[in-house]
């Protein structure tokens, strides 16, 4: 009884999108995107609520409000995408550099950068359109 009631509090005062304190509103979109995030067969329904709030709370049509949370979504998509992809990168960074280091002792001579080498290597370099130390490998 005690945990209903606490519920209630939370509860906006007037379910009606439209008669919603900005707050109220607030409240019932996080807990829908909860709802919606979560997925599952509330998720439906759950779309359509924050849609419904928006519209309402930003005196715009159904439509413009189901553009601009698709548009969100999107949006959010690709920015996890984009994370995600960074992520891949800088791991694959890390395996690569932690490859050269232990092929390094065995695999590579390494040589002093004498006159003689960096003059060559600058003659490669134009000669090849090469960048850098790449002439020098």
């Amino acid at each position: 009884m005690l945990q209903q009631q606490a519920q209630a509090y939370l509860q906006p005062t007037n379910p009606d999108p439209a008669k919603m304190s900005p707050q109220d509103a607030q409240k019932d979109i996080v807990s829908n995107l909860a709802a919606y995030v979560k997925g599952g067969a509330e998720a439906p329904a759950a779309r359509e609520r924050i849609i419904n709030i928006m519209a309402a709370q930003m005196q715009i049509s159904h439509d413009e409000a189901a553009q601009r949370f698709d548009d969100a979504e999107a949006k959010l998509k690709q920015t996890r995408d984009q994370t995600v992809q960074t992520a891949k990168d800088a791991a694959d960074a890390s395996a690569a550099c932690l490859l050269f280091r232990n092929d390094l002792p065995h695999d590579y001579e390494i040589v002093e950068m004498t006159e003689t080498l960096l003059k060559r290597a600058m003659t490669l370099a134009e000669t090849h359109g090469l960048r850098g130390y790449d002439a020098v490998q």
